[in-house]
């Protein structure tokens, strides 16, 4: 009984302060039963109101050109290069480019690919465009599809297309079509075996360039070409120094350039390449009885007949054919024949 008492008791307490509590916050907040419920969806319905007056007002201002929505643009490759870091990469390319150009000849050269960059400048020929689906090029085309004549080109650069195209085989493929036998082709591209490399297999910001790209070793790279028919003549590689930001920090570990050079040539985080198209030369040859009978025929020995001679010897053919008469009749007849 007394257990059951103190149980009750207890109970009560407890009801009487969570009483004590809802009544203390409904006077704070001055809500009371289910108040705070239309309280609530007032301001749900003064929210939307907001929203929708902002949204018209976006739309009106848009009709009467005020304002242009646009997505996001993302950073271009060409944009990057701008920065400290392309800056840095750039200036060694461009030494590159021209080392690599200026000693092929030809009539006609073709840029795939950044047109704000001059990778031809160096270049002699007398005809120099590019060719893209950037603004800027001389001829608007895919990269993928080239209108242009097969045989028809001595040089072709390609910046850093490879790596940013989602078929490089058909590049390749084109490149070749287009070449002459002879011709050149001169690639750049971001080594994977570096430090840049590990940045982008660490998936630091994937989605900028240049780690949106698929870094194309030098080795695979070597074994497309060869595919192709094309023999590597000339290259390099450069730009040891970690991927930096800053341009302070790039000039403090400039030191790794020429140590990357001697020690670990194979790690530079960009490369350039130089490829020949070799094109298989084919003679036909003769079937070697018809050159023999044409041989023999040509250099068969023609004899000088004289007058005398062939006259003398006509005339003793003819005694010869008539004792050779005589003979074989005498002989058919059983009888002897005589001299």
């Amino acid at each position: 009984m007394g257990g059951s008492r103190q149980d009750t008791r207890l109970a009560g307490i407890r009801q009487s302060r969570v009483f004590r509590c809802r009544t203390t916050a409904g006077a704070g907040t001055g809500l009371a039963g289910d108040s705070w419920l239309e309280a609530a969806a007032e301001g749900i319905r003064r929210l939307y109101a907001i929203i929708r007056t902002r949204i018209r007002n976006i739309l009106q201002e848009q009709e009467h050109g005020a304002l242009v929505l646009q997505p996001p643009q993302r950073q271009t490759l060409a944009e990057w290069f701008e920065t400290p870091k392309g800056a840095y990469v750039l200036e060694w390319e461009r030494a590159q480019f021209d080392s690599a150009v200026e000693d092929v000849f030809g009539f006609k050269s073709v840029q795939v690919g950044l047109p704000s960059i001059d990778c031809l400048r160096a270049n002699r020929m007398p005809f120099r465009f590019t060719l893209g689906a950037e603004p800027g090029c001389t001829i608007a085309a895919d990269p993928r599809h080239w209108p242009l004549a097969s045989h028809s080109v001595d040089l072709v650069v390609l910046p850093h297309l490879l790596e940013f195209n989602q078929d490089p085989h058909q590049i390749l493929r084109e490149a070749e079509r287009v070449l002459m036998p002879e011709g050149q082709i001169v690639i750049a591209g971001f080594n994977p075996l570096s430090l840049w490399g590990l940045k982008r297999r660490l998936g630091l910001r994937r989605a900028a360039h240049p780690w949106c790209g698929e870094f194309i070793g030098l080795l695979r790279l070597r074994d497309w070409l060869k595919l192709l028919g094309f023999e590597l003549n000339g290259g390099r590689l450069g730009r040891y120094a970690p991927p930096f930001s800053q341009a302070k920090w790039l000039q403090r570990f400039a030191f790794m350039e020429q140590a990357g050079d001697r020690w670990w040539p194979i790690c530079g985080g960009v490369y350039v390449v130089r490829a020949v198209k070799r094109v298989r030369g084919m003679r036909l040859v003769a079937p070697q009885w018809k050159n023999g009978r044409a041989t023999a025929r040509a250099l068969a020995p023609v004899a000088r007949r004289d007058p005398a001679v062939a006259q003398a010897g006509a005339g003793h053919g003819r005694r010869a054919s008539v004792r050779l008469r005589l003979i074989v009749g005498g002989a058919g007849r059983g009888g002897r024949a005589r001299g």
